[in-house]
């Protein structure tokens, strides 16, 4: 197995690349305690860093691609998410990490939304199947003012009509599992997730106001 680890997302920038769309959409910030802060001591992040996501009134994405994975066909995701003071019309969602297989077909295989209603925030995790539906693994109810600790992990159909295809979502700070199995999503041979992207991947609402964090990618393949 395999890791890509971002744990201090001060580096983010280099580390992954930038997908730059306005300084004012997407940042490093130094506030402390939205992961467990693993810098080096004297770093700028000795006590925790962050990517933060500003939401400024427009539908521009803002967010870091790592271009690591290669047909990976089983993967694990883990990060920190803080909805902060984020706020958006009821069932207006940001879509947090894409999980894409690449050109020529490119298409999103597995996905993460925080989605606003009723004054709280519900983290839903979602893959694809053959057919190209989206279906839904789970959904957790989050506190918005607290921090959590998440991991996903997505495998493909280890072959056509195989239908065991799976994705897991779980709250790491209680261990807490939601899951779909059975899946038909048999990609052929040679294909399987390329690329990440990490932050606000796709245009939301313009309504959808204040500003997220993110924090400590990693990312693990068999």
């Amino acid at each position: 197995m395999r890791s890509i680890v971002v744990k201090t997302l001060v580096v983010v920038i280099t580390v992954l690349t930038a997908h730059a769309l306005g300084a004012a959409d997407l940042q490093v910030t130094t506030v402390a305690g939205i992961g467990p802060g693993t810098g080096a001591p004297g770093s700028p992040c000795a006590t925790g860093c962050g990517l933060q996501i500003d939401m400024t009134g427009d539908t521009n994405k803002a967010y870091v691609v790592s271009s690591h994975p290669s047909s990976e066909r089983v993967i694990s995701v883990e990060f920190w998410y803080h909805p902060n003071n984020t706020l958006g019309p009821d069932k207006t969602s940001v879509v947090l990490l894409e999980a894409r297989k690449g050109a020529p077909n490119a298409q999103v295989l597995m996905k993460v939304s925080a989605v606003f209603k009723n004054g709280r925030v519900k983290l839903r995790a979602f893959l694809q199947d053959d057919s190209g539906s989206t279906i839904r693994a789970g959904q957790f109810d989050l506190n918005p003012t607290k921090k959590v600790p998440l991991r996903l992990e997505w495998q493909a159909a280890s072959g056509a009509s195989a239908n065991d295809g799976s994705l897991s979502m779980i709250n790491l700070s209680n261990n807490k599992t939601k899951s779909v199995t059975g899946i038909d999503n048999y990609l052929g041979g040679s294909d399987g997730i390329d690329e990440i992207r990490f932050g606000y991947t796709k245009s939301g609402h313009v309504s959808i106001v204040g500003s997220f964090f993110l924090d400590d990618y990693i990312s693990s393949r068999s």
